[in-house]
């Protein structure tokens, strides 16, 4: 899996075109996407993308999750597939992001593209910054939650 890694803070243009990080761009390249699929975070002000493989493997996992005509899986689907879109780079590796997204992330000028491992997010830099020292004062709880826990794929 190619993950994505770091903050990188951009500038958006009038016409919400965007120059995605070229690291973004390689690892979205190693997975043989040449766009990127992108969404509002439900719960979060900010915007969730990903290889287009990655979010059909969201699909997949709500058909074994759940039933054809499942309530939740319907909902789901249409939270997720409704608000989504698939973006193509143009040949300076921009996207446009279109105005009900920047306004669902507050974005007016500078953004921060921010990687999350599978996917990477897209925040409006000062609400990030703002999440970050969040982040900050919760990360010693986590750390000591992990501490002494066994390294993934470690031998039992």
């Amino acid at each position: 899996m190619n993950l994505f890694w770091g903050r990188h803070d951009k500038r958006i243009d009038k016409k919400g075109r965007v120059s995605v990080p070229s690291d973004f761009r390689a690892a979205l390249a190693e997975a043989n996407a040449s766009s990127v699929v992108v969404l509002p975070e439900p719960r979060e002000p900010f915007l969730r993308a990903m290889a287009p493989a990655e979010f059909q493997d969201i699909l997949r996992q709500l058909k074994q999750t759940y039933g054809r005509f499942d309530a939740k899986r319907t909902r789901a689907s249409r939270q997720l597939f409704s608000r989504a879109q698939e973006m193509q780079f143009d040949s300076e590796g921009r996207i446009i992001l279109p105005k009900k997204f920047l306004d669902y992330a507050d974005i007016v000028d500078t953004l921060s593209f921010v990687g999350a491992g599978d996917h990477f997010q897209i925040w409006n830099s000062a609400s990030l910054d703002a999440e970050e020292n969040d982040d900050d004062a919760m990360a010693d709880d986590v750390l000591a939650a992990l501490e002494g826990l066994p390294a993934e794929g470690a031998l039992s």
